[in-house]
């Protein structure tokens, strides 16, 4: 893992929303063995059941969900069950809390097979993640588009940006209440990736902005 270094790009999205993204933030070797571990025996992956405008959705993609003891989180209709925390991925979530000082206590697992594979537009604004959720984002594997845009077109035009293998990106301020993001489709991409979001699950009513780079 890299140092405490400076963000590769930067992103302010109105009103008050941030985006960063740390390019090479894991090295080739880190982003190999980690590769291993979460492909390995060590995480139970399933394919989720989510309730979308009254039916039943099975994506292709596969997850698991990783947290402390009695922790839970529900998103799409489905709650979803914690499994324990590997030393691996809580060495990852102790780093990112010497980075920006929000203390993560779980992160969701979500694996493409390939390119057809996807995640649709949403925003991470469930009671759980509470007021301004601070998010980050690790990324393994074939690089993959990820996409911006506003719930309200006067915030500006969409974005999009590259995720390559072994970036961090953090999604801070009140990013989550006024603009959604995707993971869209890309044929031609046969490689498989992972991605690792570290959240904090608090009480509905509390703040979650703990990142001093965000007021």
């Amino acid at each position: 893992m890299a140092p405490l270094i400076e963000p590769t790009e930067i992103w302010r999205l109105p009103p008050s929303g941030e985006i960063r993204r740390y390019d090479q933030w894991l090295s080739p070797t880190e982003q190999h063995d980690l590769w291993r571990h979460l492909t390995g025996t060590h995480i139970d992956w399933h394919q989720p059941l989510l309730h979308v405008f009254g039916r039943k959705v099975s994506p292709s993609r596969r997850e698991a969900w990783i947290a402390d003891p009695n922790i839970q989180y529900q998103y799409s209709g489905q709650r979803l069950k914690a499994q324990p925390w590997t030393t691996e991925l809580r060495q990852l979530s102790t780093h990112l809390f010497y980075m920006f000082g929000t203390p993560f206590n779980a992160v969701l697992l979500n694996h493409y097979a390939h390119g057809h594979e996807q995640m649709g537009w949403h925003s991470d604004n469930e009671p759980e993640l509470g007021r301004n959720p601070v998010i980050a984002s690790i990324s393994l594997g074939a690089q993959r588009d990820f996409r911006f845009r506003p719930k309200n077109s006067a915030h500006g035009a969409p974005i999009t940006m590259a995720l390559p293998a072994g970036s961090l990106l953090l999604m801070a301020g009140d990013l989550q209440h006024h603009w959604e993001h995707s993971l869209p489709q890309r044929r031609r991409v046969a490689l498989p990736r992972i991605n690792l979001t570290f959240r904090r699950i608090v009480e509905s009513n509390t703040s979650n902005d703990r990142f001093n780079g965000v007021t």
